[in-house]
């Protein structure tokens, strides 16, 4: 009787899970590891979408639910294993999530906790998206270095403590001037 393998991992892990040889992991779910965690700081987006296309384009056609708390793709291999990756809700322009954007000396991007979490799981082009919309236009031209500089941050110290924003200022031109939590 076979049964089959079941793994239940973030988005950005599943590079290092299949590098890892997915097919010799019990029949047990694994715990979701959170995304300050070591395997994912080695991991990068662009991985990951060459992992999942690799499987499409070999015929495994995946699965996905999407629901308020992400969207879930499942991958079942012939060999029993079934991969699942796992990513989290993109934040919503308009949602008391926004990005604050304050301008000044410098251009501050502040990043709530579910943007922090976002951009460590790799939706970092979905927030830079909303940080645009949010400005006008007005900050579209460097949100990609305040999000560039906030993403070794986050995956470094985790999320900023106690529901803190990330505040990450960027200069007019483009050139990065500080990252804290405020």
């Amino acid at each position: 009787m076979r049964f089959a393998r079941s793994i239940a991992i973030p988005l950005m892990t599943v590079a290092a899970t299949v590098a890892l040889g997915v097919s010799q992991v019990s029949a047990q779910t694994l715990p979701i590891p959170s995304p300050t965690d070591s395997a994912m700081s080695n991991v990068t987006q662009e991985q990951v979408d060459a992992i999942q296309s690799d499987l499409e384009s070999n015929g495994v056609t995946p699965e996905r639910t999407v629901s308020p708390d992400g969207t879930m793709t499942v991958y079942d291999l012939a060999t029993g294993t079934r991969i699942v990756t796992t990513e989290p809700p993109a934040p919503q322009v308009g949602s008391q999530s926004d990005i604050h954007i304050g301008f000044g000396t410098n251009i501050y991007f502040y990043f709530t906790q579910r943007e922090q979490g976002a951009i460590a799981s790799g939706a970092s082009a979905t927030v830079a998206a909303a940080a645009c919309a949010i400005s006008a236009g007005a900050a579209c031209a460097v949100v990609g270095v305040a999000i560039a500089a906030a993403t070794p941050y986050i995956s470094d110290y985790g999320r900023c403590p106690n529901g803190r924003e990330l505040e990450v200022a960027v200069s007019y031109l483009g050139g990065f001037q500080s990252i804290q939590c405020v």
